[in-house]
């Protein structure tokens, strides 16, 4: 991953190890804008502070615990940026702005997790 495609125009991030998963997501998504695709927690970290004031949503699909959880939910501001967890941890809630879905999941499951989360495409 390159810093110019940390820098570059996208308002949705998806964390996932799995490029298939992504792809999918990616066209899920596709109406809520741009997204970039990362494979990793520290990528994910780097991304979110190059381009957290302008991130939609974050959707984080890789296994978080402790310490990364806390940095994770500590980088993501809950009042601009929406958080989808992937088989997360209901223990990473927030007052507001977390979905969460389990493998596997559909579209539907995708969009029913978006819904109170309100954001506009």
């Amino acid at each position: 991953m390159t810093a110019e495609a940390l820098d570059a125009d996208y308002t949705i991030l998806i964390v996932t190890d799995s490029v298939l998963e992504a792809d999918d997501l990616n066209e899920m998504l596709q109406g809520y804008g741009p997204a970039l695709h990362v494979r990793n927690f520290d990528l994910a970290l780097d991304a979110l502070k190059r381009r957290g004031a302008s991130l939609r949503l974050v959707v984080f699909g890789v296994s978080v615990k402790g310490r990364q959880a806390e940095a994770l939910l500590a980088a993501v501001d809950p009042a601009r940026t929406a958080l989808l967890l992937i088989d997360g941890s209901p223990d990473l809630t927030r007052s507001d702005g977390a979905g969460f879905v389990t493998r596997p999941y559909s579209s539907d499951d995708i969009f029913a997790a978006l819904a109170p989360l309100r954001i506009e495409t």
